[in-house]
């Protein structure tokens, strides 16, 4: 059940950006929401991952999407533990009030381990060349 499914909803090559629905499954949340992305924050989350795997999962490492603004996601990668298993802290905006409230959030863990955070990686280099509404996960 513990899953991030992004799907290119639009984009703009000319001035690279493009703008994706997030859902994330664990086993007792699942949560969505959208927000914009660039190829460059992406780039970013590629070699943060990269950094988390070449340190076997040693030291915490923050990916995320929205470019600073509302709404976006943030996903702290845990340590791995001693059995080969690590937690993604998923804290995301929580789209529920007016431009002049407060911004809810949603945090939750999602477990997963270093071979399935390396696919992910590896899929998210392909998002770029995704059609809309094509989804990676």
């Amino acid at each position: 059940m513990n899953n991030i499914v992004l799907t290119k909803k639009t984009e703009d090559k000319e001035i690279n950006w493009m703008y994706l629905d997030i859902e994330c499954f664990s086993n007792l949340v699942v949560a969505k929401i959208s927000c914009m992305t660039s190829n460059s924050e992406i780039d970013e989350n590629i070699k943060n991952i990269d950094a988390y795997l070449s340190s076997g999962g040693k030291s915490e490492v923050i990916i995320g999407f929205g470019l600073g603004v509302y709404p976006s996601i943030e996903i702290k990668i845990l340590k791995i533990n001693l059995t080969g298993h690590l937690k993604l802290e998923i804290t995301l905006d929580v789209d529920d009030s007016d431009f002049n409230s407060n911004i809810h959030k949603c945090v939750f863990f999602i477990e997963t381990e270093l071979g399935l955070l390396e696919q992910f990686k590896e899929k998210l280099k392909l998002i770029s060349k995704c059609s809309v509404d094509e989804s990676i996960s």
